[in-house]
């Protein structure tokens, strides 16, 4: 039976009044005729919750157990508390009370069921009650630690979540018209006011349903709010690692839990990055998509690593119901291990449906489809949604580009021990990885797709075919000593080796390639109305191709080469070998530069600090699943480190200089520090670290 709502908003309304006032204070009139009213507002209650119960003088009695409390010698604020909190445990029973379940037939017969929960109170009155609600829990503060606030809040939000909105699927004893506009605005506006409770930030020990989750469901444009000041975060400080925050920083981790525990909300949240990402450019949205991703899904296979039970952690659907149900075959393959054979399957499943979007498509508009493509490959519910959620494929995918026979390098002996044992070519891995690449940058123009998988192709084909000509840099993981193997000036003359071929790479990639990845990039136009953001977080994801060449062949690239790679994979600029030992030498120097000169310098540091840190956690996540053992992984990941690392001094170098000489806020400060104290800890570094590190514990 449920308990009459003027009893319940009475209720609520009069503990709030009584917890107004003092104790003992106002006029003992007053009091009676309040304490009569409350007492028979507790009956009504009570009766409901009770209907089998007595009907004796709850009003007497009332009054007795205080005259007995008074000579007992109580304290009367003891007394308060505990009362308040009796009144507050009934209110929370009574609108528990108020949910039941029935089953619907929505054809009328005895075909398919549907269970429909629901409350007996009607969405009209829900306002007046969520209302009485926030001005209750505002009064209670910190009472019982906030306990009491939140178990009445979620009480309250969740009738309100399951009032029914049609009255033919839950008939109520009397239905409230309400406009639906009106009851939107209204309710928007008092759960907004339920957000700034303290109890709000609370995640449960009971394994229920979070408040956050259930103020989601009532007014979504809350969780628009939640992830757009994540996202302003992740702007304002670019050398985050978001992972970590995810999991530390308790705000953080609890949206991400209640993204868990409604997989309706994980996929607004995926809509919501899908349109900002398409809409700005912006490569810390994509950045910040990925790392929420991948910590829901971390949290379904170890919720106990983030503080939830076991118990609890059981009752997470399945991972396909976070995603679309069109796409349930291909997150297997994207969560599955990282191997040649997988990434072939991908390919074949990513082939078959642009071919049957093709087909359908052909069907129905074969004229229009002759003078536009089609957009239906970037929708928030496509495939390729998806697999930009899954960064390390790309990554792979720049390694076969480049992976050649015969190499002894860590990554490429491992991918020549599985082609050879999958019978697989590498023309045919080098030609599907180009076609993938391609794909993720141009999914919406099959056009400018094909002719820029043909383009990367043909600058694998020609990678492919100096190979032999090269000079290798071999790197002792011990000492780290470079051994140079030059050939001789005849065999030079003969073969006519580049002087640096991995700027010939970079030229002819910007030249043939770059010129197509439109699509993901942000436009010129957009990046100087968006000057005030910081250059690094505009998406440069087609930059990163030329990097397969320091994956698979990192003893064909010296510290030079790797300085040319790193610039252009974070600033876009070409550069010449003898324009990088100038440009190095006027970064690193300390004479005065213009105010200008200062700033590019800065920019240029902060991108490329920003590419080394975010492409090597990518690395990281990919080498412990590709490498079998884990000695050969962390020898595969020290070397890159090492190449890596002076480019690296000379960007820290840089930003400590401009922290010298301006403000810059404290957050900023603590990023680096952190990232740079994690990259000297991982792995055998330069003593240049050493001493960086020094500077920035004074500045901290």
């Amino acid at each position: 039976m449920a308990p009459p709502l003027e009893d319940l908003t009475h209720l609520l309304a009069e503990l709030a009044a009584r917890l107004s006032r003092p104790p003992g204070g106002g006029a003992a009139s007053a009091s009676t005729s309040a304490g009569d009213a409350l007492s028979a507002s507790v009956a009504s209650v009570a009766a409901a919750l009770n209907p089998d119960s007595g009907r004796g003088g709850p009003a007497s009695g009332t009054r007795v157990l205080d005259a007995a409390l008074s000579l007992m010698c109580f304290d009367p604020i003891e007394v308060g508390r505990a009362r308040v909190d009796f009144l507050v445990r009934t209110i929370v029973s009574a609108l528990s009370a108020s949910v039941s379940f029935r089953v619907v037939r929505p054809d009328g017969g005895a075909g398919d069921e549907m269970l429909c929960a629901g409350s007996s109170i009607s969405p009209g009155d829900c306002g007046e009650l969520v209302r009485t609600c926030a001005a209750l829990v505002e009064k209670l503060g910190d009472c019982d630690a906030g306990r009491l606030s939140y178990d009445l809040s979620c009480a309250v939000v969740k009738t309100a979540v399951l009032s029914p909105r049609y009255q033919c699927l839950f008939p109520l004893p009397y239905y409230k018209e309400v406009e639906e506009q009106v009851y939107n605005i209204n309710m928007g506006t008092i759960a907004r006011e339920l957000t700034n409770h303290p109890s709000y930030q609370v995640l449960p020990s009971d394994h229920s349903i979070p408040l956050r989750m259930l103020l989601w469901h009532l007014d979504p444009s809350i969780v628009k709010h939640d992830l757009s000041e994540m996202l302003k975060e992740a702007i304002k400080r670019p050398l985050l690692c978001l992972r970590k925050e995810l999991h530390g920083r308790m705000e953080w981790r609890a949206i991400v839990i209640c993204l868990v525990c409604s997989p309706s909300m994980f996929m607004e949240m995926r809509s919501l990055f899908h349109f900002w990402f398409l809409a700005t450019g912006l490569g810390s949205v994509l950045e910040l998509h990925n790392a929420v991703v991948s910590s829901v899904l971390n949290i379904l296979v170890n919720p106990m690593s983030w503080g939830i039970s076991m118990e609890f952690g059981q009752k997470f659907p399945f991972s396909h119901a976070y995603f679309p149900s069109q796409q349930s075959d291909l997150l297997p393959i994207l969560t599955g291990p990282l191997s040649c054979k997988s990434f072939l399957d991908l390919v074949s499943y990513i082939k078959a449906l642009i071919h049957l979007d093709k087909t359908r498509a052909g069907c129905s508009l074969q004229k229009n489809l002759q003078l536009q493509p089609s957009k239906g490959l970037i929708k928030h519910n496509s495939a390729w949604s998806m697999v930009i959620n899954f960064p390390v494929w790309f990554t792979f995918a720049t390694a076969l580009l480049f992976h050649r026979e015969g190499s002894q390098d860590y990554l490429s002996e491992s991918l020549s021990k599985e082609i050879v044992a999958e019978s697989i070519t590498d023309a045919s891995l080098a030609q599907r990885a180009a076609f993938y690449l391609s794909w993720v940058l141009c999914p919406s123009n099959d056009d400018q797709s094909e002719m820029l998988a043909n383009n990367i192709l043909e600058l694998s084909h020609s990678w492919a075919r100096g190979n032999k000509k090269r000079p290798i840099y071999h790197t002792n993981t011990v000492n780290h000593r470079r051994k140079l193997r030059i050939p001789t000036s005849g065999n030079t003359e003969k073969l006519h080796v580049p002087t640096n071929p991995v700027s010939s790479l970079i030229k002819d990639f910007d030249d043939h390639c770059a010129k197509f990845c439109t699509i993901t990039a942000c436009p010129q136009a957009q990046v100087e109305e968006l000057s005030d953001f910081r250059p690094l977080c505009h998406n440069l994801l087609h930059l990163w191709i030329p990097l397969g060449v320091l994956l698979v062949s990192p003893s064909l690239v010296n510290e030079q080469s790797c300085d040319m790679l790193l610039r252009y994979a974070s600033t876009g600029q070409v550069l010449e070998s003898n324009e990088v030992q100038m440009k190095t030498k006027e970064h690193v120097s300390n004479n005065g530069f213009p105010a200008s000169c200062r700033r590019i310098a800065e920019r240029w540091a902060l991108s490329g600090a920003y590419l080394i840190f975010g492409w090597f956690d990518i690395i990281e996540d990919m080498s412990s699943v590709i490498f079998d053992c884990e000695d050969t992984c962390c020898r595969f990941v020290s070397q890159l480190r090492t190449k890596m690392s002076p480019y690296l001094v000379k960007c820290v170098k840089l930003l400590l200089e401009a922290l010298d000489e301006s403000d810059h806020d404290r957050d900023f400060v603590i990023d680096l520090h952190d990232r740079v104290l994690n990259w000297n800890k991982n792995g055998q570094c330069c003593e240049a670290f050493e001493d960086v590190i020094l500077h920035m514990n004074k500045k901290n």
